[in-house]
Formats: structure tokens, C-alpha cells, sequence
């Protein structure tokens, strides 16, 4: 994260097909999913939504985006992938019907180690970096990670990540 944010990291930009970054992910996390009995919908394009980017961290946000999904989820829950542009924007949401985060957490979630106090919950484990790395990631590719999130448990939280496309959809 340090590195990305000094520019001492070098990314790679090349275009990416997102929808088969999405389609890897999905295949990634669907045994967890699967074996914690979480319910699991995808709602992607079948036509390529092109950004310019690293393939390998591109490939990392959505995979942590899914993971804390997964995390905050109970047993039994409902987690939701999408994926559309927005005029020269593509918008990914990944929302949960898990515990969500308090509001008064929301402006610190993307904080290096900032980790939301949950003594009413079973441990989860990780130490404060996904959210943090998927901010600047989508910064350095002038993107935007936002989440909401009302903290009560069943409502879940929803973030939304916006990247520039690498070029106008056809539609």
C-alpha cells in the first residue's frame, strides 16, 4: 500500500477484460461460499467491460471485496456481485446481508490496520490491509471504492468500485 502510494510500485497497465477478472474471482471464492452455505448472485455483461489496469491487482480487489463479503456473512447469507458502466465508468457492487459496519466506523474502513470493533461476533481473522489496498488501487487507476452501511446486523454493507473503462462500450 505504502509503495502504491508513493508511486514506488510499479503497476502494469494494460486493458483488462474485467468480466473475465470477475468470472475468475467468483470461481475462487465459490468453494467457501459454497461450504458456509452462502447464497451467491452474480450479475455481470456478457460483453467485455475493458479497463486499463494490472490484471494481477485487479484480480486482488475483487478478491478481497468477495473475501470480506464472505467474512461478514453468516452461514446461510446472500451475497450479490455486479457489474455495469456508467457513462465512461465501470461500476462493480458487491453487497451482503451480513452485520454491516457501524456509521460511525464508514470513514475509517479504508484506514491501513483499521479494524471494525465486533465483540458480538465470532473472530474474524485479517489484520486491517484489504480495504485499504482496494483504495488505493482504484485511486491509482483514478477510481473510487465507496461503502454504506447502515451497522445493522441483516443489512449488510454494500461497496461500490468505479474504474475508467479503457474505452466507450458498444452497445
Amino acid at each position: 500500500i505504502s509503495r502504491i502510494s508513493t508511486g514506488k510500485l510499479t503497476l502494469r497497465c494494460e486493458v483488462v477484460d474485467m468480466t473475465i477478472l470477475i468470472a475468475d474471482a467468483v470461481d475462487a471464492c465459490r468453494p467457501v461460499m459454497t461450504a458456509r452455505m452462502q447464497r451467491f448472485g452474480v450479475d455481470v455483461p456478457s460483453r467485455a467491460l475493458e479497463v486499463h489496469g494490472d490484471p494481477v491487482r485487479l484480480a486482488q480487489i475483487l478478491s478481497n471485496l468477495l473475501d470480506n463479503a464472505s467474512k461478514y456473512t453468516p452461514d446461510g447469507g446472500h451475497i450479490c456481485l455486479s457489474a455495469a458502466w456508467s457513462a465512461q465508468r465501470l461500476a462493480i457492487e458487491v453487497s451482503d446481508d451480513g452485520e454491516g459496519i457501524p456509521p460511525e466506523d464508514l470513514p475509517r474502513i479504508t484506514e491501513r490496520f483499521f479494524r471494525v470493533a465486533r465483540p458480538h461476533t465470532q473472530a474474524v481473522h485479517g489484520f486491517g490491509l484489504g480495504l485499504a489496498l482496494v483504495s488505493a488501487i482504484a485511486r491509482h487507476y483514478h477510481g473510487l471504492l465507496r461503502i454504506e452501511s447502515t451497522g445493522v446486523p441483516g443489512e449488510g454493507t454494500r461497496a461500490f468500485l468505479e474504474l475508467p473503462l479503457a474505452h466507450a462500450p458498444t452497445v
